[in-house]
């Protein structure tokens, strides 16, 4: 019964897929057919445009490509003018540079020769001394911190051993 079932079912989709395929090929037929006689009719019919409608359309064709053009043409020359500008400048500072340079230098030295060495050795020495006493006098509190502290301590030891050899009743 199934295997009935299963033949059945197969020589269904045999069946659908050969109209299927049959109404395909019909279809490219006619599309064929269709196509020859809409070119048969296009050839043989005469279509007149309006000279104002070709006038129109050429006109619009030739402002866009000349728009396109104009564009292009700034762009090129915008792109010409910043590269020319970029070399010239870049020219400008090289050559700039060496008269700069030598300018600087000679600047520099002369200042370099107008310090007064034994005013900046004087100012290093003073400022070196108050920096080493700062750091002594902290060092001195830290060490009479500890003397004091250590002091009290022995004030205390001395007290505690009054204390053991005098008892107060």
């Amino acid at each position: 019964m199934i295997n009935k079932a299963k033949l059945i079912l197969g020589l269904a989709f045999i069946s659908t897929g050969a109209s299927v395929a049959g109404a395909i090929c019909n279809h490219l037929k006619l599309r064929k057919e269709l196509d020859k006689m809409a070119r048969s009719m296009a050839n043989s019919v005469d279509v007149k445009v309006p000279e104002e409608v070709v006038n129109k359309a050429i006109n619009i064709a030739v402002d866009r490509e000349v728009s396109n053009c104009a564009i292009k043409a700034a762009r090129d020359a915008s792109n010409m003018i910043a590269n020319d500008i970029r070399k010239k400048a870049e020219v400008a500072v090289n050559n700039e540079y060496a008269n700069i340079k030598n300018d600087v230098k000679s600047a520099l030295s002369k200042k370099v020769g107008d310090l007064d060495i034994s005013e900046i050795r004087e100012e290093v020495v003073e400022k070196a001394k108050d920096e080493a006493a700062t750091k002594f006098k902290n060092d001195l509190d830290k060490v009479l911190d500890t003397y004091s502290e250590n002091l009290k301590n022995v004030e205390k030891i001395y007290r505690s051993i009054a204390n053991t050899m005098n008892p107060k009743d």
